[in-house]
């Protein structure tokens, strides 16, 4: 969050505090305190259909052109700036001692999350804390490994029948192999020692209009998660 609100003018929370279910002294699990952002709603509830009651959000098929453009536009504006960020490899943000931000630990997504919460896997199965990659084929053949630890450790509902398994297993190795022959990536211009330009951007798959926060002029306040 810090490093986004000093290279972007995207408006974020403070992050006051953060740590592990491990630091928590409620028990309640990994937690994060950071600034109330005043708004009037997220940007999903203002794009949903009004007469929709389920959980999901869908689409108002009456929404004005003009009011889709103008929180459409927004969020175009806040992938666009995110875009700029780049960086040499792949990995997540780490705030060094000086206060300066380095992709210098693994990259958390929420597969590995669901990895560790929903298939009793053991943690020290994910790749080391510091583990950053090179290039995306590196991180392919890491992900592969997390996908056959996946079916490996998840007992409940991984697999509907004896085919099934052989499918997804078969489908695992092939992935693997891809991976290791690097026929995952798509060809691009070469840059330095014949190898394609590092130019890695911030992720995160769990980026979407519902957190998003706007005012009750649909212009946007705030950006979280």
């Amino acid at each position: 969050m810090r490093y986004i609100a000093e290279n972007t003018t995207i408006p974020v929370p403070k992050i006051y505090h953060h740590g592990t279910a491990a630091e928590n002294p409620t028990g309640l699990g990994p937690f994060i305190i950071m600034e109330y952002i005043e708004h009037e709603m997220t940007m999903s509830e203002a794009l949903t259909d009004p007469l929709n009651t389920d959980e999901e959000h869908i689409l108002d098929p009456n929404i004005s052109e003009q009011k889709l453009e103008l929180l459409y536009g927004q969020m175009a504006n806040i992938l666009l700036q995110l875009s700029t960020l780049t960086f040499s490899r792949i990995g997540s943000l780490v705030e060094q001692k000086d206060g300066q931000f380095s992709v210098s630990g693994r990259p958390l997504t929420q597969n590995m999350n669901s990895l560790v919460q929903l298939t009793d896997m053991p943690p020290t199965l994910l790749p080391s804390p510091t583990q950053t990659y090179a290039n995306p084929d590196e991180w392919y053949s890491a992900l592969a490994d997390m996908h056959m630890a996946q079916l490996v450790f998840q007992h409940n509902n991984a697999v509907k029948d004896e085919d099934d398994a052989r499918d997804k297993y078969v489908a695992r190795q092939l992935f693997r192999q891809l991976a290791s022959d690097g026929r995952l990536t798509s060809e691009a211009e070469p840059g330095e020692n014949g190898k394609s330009p590092s130019r890695y951007l911030i992720y995160s798959s769990d980026f979407r209009p519902s957190n998003v926060l706007i005012d009750k002029d649909l212009r946007v306040v705030g950006v979280i998660d």
